[in-house]
């Protein structure tokens, strides 16, 4: 007898985040590809997703993929983020009733930074499955699903493709100090050398703190009275798109004044040999094809990630922990959110709030453990109808 082979899933993925959140972009890629890979769907085929600025737009969009989508296709919904207006929670607590939806079924999944207030539990039409960073506790119900970092779309195929996408540009520059370079190649890794990822400014319930010059000088120093007195260190520095945003500088010259006096400053130690900076520009950033040479480098370096960020440090963390040692840097910028996604990294159980220290390392991470994005497909695909065979 011919052997059976098995069918794949009527299965359509849609994902819907905040239009410019690239941290939500990366968020719901992440899990959208991961699902994909568990369900052998093709990518490109079988998710689409979208980003949109308002409730309005986002069902008007989604229509109209609805109507090319046949009536017996299971849809898996992938939502993430706030947005302004906090749309994307209202559209969370809607999209399960819209006519242009029914017969169909749908599987709902709200992912985010954190957990926000005003979502509907999964028997008012709220989310199937809602996914954060959190500390898992007797009263995480039982449709949450704590993660340790928030999913994110860097694993080894994708980082493989970007490896080589980092171009250098036609003018670098050495006219702050001569041990300071703008921009270049990448540079060699080296036992010494530190990867450091600068803080940015960051808006909480519209209350926005603003990542100073001060604050750069300051951060500075401090990263100085850290490095050991009997070696010296190569650092290799990543400004980000919310460092110096309040200066709205539309054409950046080289490097915004936030990050011109950070690196300044950290040139004034003798313990510091030199620093390379590369600064922020939407679409080439040297970032990814870094993570790429790191993770794959013999040599074993330190990795300080400025905490306002909860995308960049579960992917410093995903991509390298196993191997380099990653810290959290804390900055003056950090809010509440912030210090919650980060407290899964660092331990099961004692919050890190407002720690006193400047720089926490992370916990070793294990090799084996899946990723957060891949931990969420398969929580997923519990919800989904078994493949025949």
């Amino acid at each position: 007898m011919p052997q059976a082979t098995a069918t794949k899933p009527n299965v359509q993925i849609i994902g819907i985040y905040p239009k410019l959140a690239r941290g939500d972009q990366n968020n719901v890629t992440s899990i959208a590809r991961a699902l994909a890979e568990q369900l052998q769907l093709d990518f490109s085929q079988y998710c689409k997703i979208f980003g949109s600025d308002s409730e309005q737009n986002s069902l008007e969009h989604l229509t109209k993929l609805l109507n090319g989508i046949s009536i017996d296709t299971r849809l898996v919904f992938i939502l993430a983020g706030i947005g302004k207006d906090s749309f994307i929670i209202k559209l969370a607590n809607r999209i399960k009733t819209i006519e242009q939806l029914q017969p169909r079924t749908a599987t709902l999944v709200y992912t985010a930074h954190y957990l926000p207030k005003g979502i509907n539990p999964p028997n008012e039409n709220g989310p199937d499955l809602i996914v954060c960073p959190s500390l898992r506790s007797k009263e995480t119900p039982k449709h949450h699903l704590p993660v340790r970092v928030v999913p994110n779309d860097l694993g080894d195929s994708e980082l493989e493709k970007l490896k080589d996408t980092w171009e250098e540009p036609l003018i670098t520059i050495k006219d702050l100090d001569l041990k300071i370079k703008i921009n270049g190649s990448l540079p060699k890794i080296k036992e010494n050398s530190i990867l450091l990822l600068l803080p940015g400014d960051t808006t909480q319930q519209d209350t926005r703190t603003i990542f100073t010059n001060n604050h750069a000088v300051e951060l500075a120093q401090k990263v100085i009275n850290k490095l050991d007195n009997n070696k010296n260190f190569e650092f290799i520095v990543i400004n980000g798109p919310r460092t110096g945003q309040h200066l709205q500088q539309k054409n950046h010259p080289p490097l915004d004044n936030i990050s011109r006096d950070f690196v300044k400053q950290l040139a004034t130690s003798d313990k510091v040999n030199q620093i390379t900076i590369f600064p922020f520009e939407a679409g080439k950033s040297v970032y990814k094809p870094l993570l790429y040479a790191l993770k794959n480098s013999k040599v074993k370096i330190q990795a300080w990630v400025a905490g306002d960020s909860a995308s960049m440090l579960g992917e410093i963390f995903e991509v390298l922990g196993g191997k380099h040692s990653v810290y959290l840097m804390v900055s003056p910028t950090m809010q509440e959110e912030h210090w919650k996604a980060a407290e899964p990294i660092f331990n099961e159980g004692d919050p890190i709030t407002n720690s006193s220290s400047f720089l926490i390392q992370t916990p070793n991470k294990d090799a084996e453990e899946p990723t957060a994005a891949k931990m969420v497909a398969q929580k997923i695909g519990e919800f989904l109808p078994q493949q025949q065979n």
